[in-house]
């Protein structure tokens, strides 16, 4: 008898539940698309607000400089690789050495002379714009005070800072969208420069020099690149090749002062000694080739 009360009971209170409606179903199915449509913004649109955010100018300077902080003088023996910029066939080679001392100190030679060639040659070499100091102010250490209003004389617009690709690589941009404006591109993860672009009065006249850095190696001070690509215009390339590379040696050469003007407008001389940057360089070139054909 209880057990037929205890049924009775159960299928009363099935009984009372509310049967199922279209509206019901309609409101379910609102529910759970909002539910579904506010967790997609969530994972979706919040991290790309998030990852939107990009850092100013100065402080990307900051945390490049960071990775050259610790050399205060910088010797390197490099290979010097002139090539033809219409089929990228090598010229000639030179070996040169260079000495840097921070913030704005240089110093470089020809240290051995091509290995084959002719007359040709010889004119190809004293045809050479000579050391370009402007790009290695990045690769020794300096503070962004003083770099800062650099990259502005040199066309570089600070205003304009985004994300872009090189070669496959995500990186800083500083300046232009315009991959023909003045430019400076850093690495995104380790704040390395990749690539610079600014003018320079060569001698042909104005001219736009691209400066990559690759091959980064990480010595005790810090990361430094074997790999440099330089092309001036449409008429000179040159790659450096590092073979040897001391940090924080002390250094007994008269140095030069690096220029401080936009190496679009007028530079000023340089000195050691007697005469600029490009006269001293080129002398030590002359040199070299009269002890060839001597």
């Amino acid at each position: 008898m209880k057990m037929t009360r205890m049924i009775r009971k159960g299928a009363g209170m099935e009984g009372s539940r509310p049967p199922v409606t279209r509206q019901g179903i309609r409101g379910r199915l609102m529910r759970y698309l909002f539910t579904s449509l506010f967790i997609t913004v969530l994972v979706v649109v919040a991290p790309r607000e998030s990852a939107a955010y990009i850092m100013p100018a100065e402080q990307l300077v900051d945390f490049m400089l960071a990775n050259f902080s610790r050399f205060k003088t910088v010797i390197i023996t490099q290979s010097v690789y002139h090539v033809s910029h219409q089929d990228q066939e090598r010229e000639f080679e030179v070996k040169e050495k260079i000495w840097l001392k921070s913030p704005d100190l240089l110093r470089s030679e020809v240290v051995s002379r091509p290995g084959t060639g002719d007359m040709a040659e010889a004119e190809t070499m004293t045809g050479r714009p000579g050391i370009d100091p402007f790009f290695r102010r990045l690769l020794i250490a300096g503070v962004s005070t003083s770099v800062i209003p650099l990259l502005a004389r040199m066309g570089i617009n600070l205003d304009s800072v985004a994300l872009t690709r090189l070669g496959g690589i995500i990186a800083y941009r500083l300046g232009g969208g315009d991959p023909e404006n003045p430019r400076l591109l850093i690495e995104k993860r380790r704040f390395l420069p990749l690539l610079m672009r600014y003018p320079r009065r060569g001698s042909y006249g104005m001219e736009m020099v691209t400066v990559k850095f690759s091959d980064y190696r990480e010595l005790a001070e810090g990361w430094y690149p074997y790999e440099i690509s330089y092309v001036a215009g449409e008429k000179f390339v040159e790659r450096y090749s590092v073979l040897t590379l001391n940090v924080n040696e002390p250094i007994e050469y008269p140095l030069a002062r690096m220029p401080r003007e936009n190496p679009g407008r007028r530079v000023e001389d340089i000195q050691w000694g007697s005469g600029t940057v490009e006269e001293e360089h080129l002398r030590e070139i002359i040199e070299v080739l009269k002890a060839k054909y001597r």
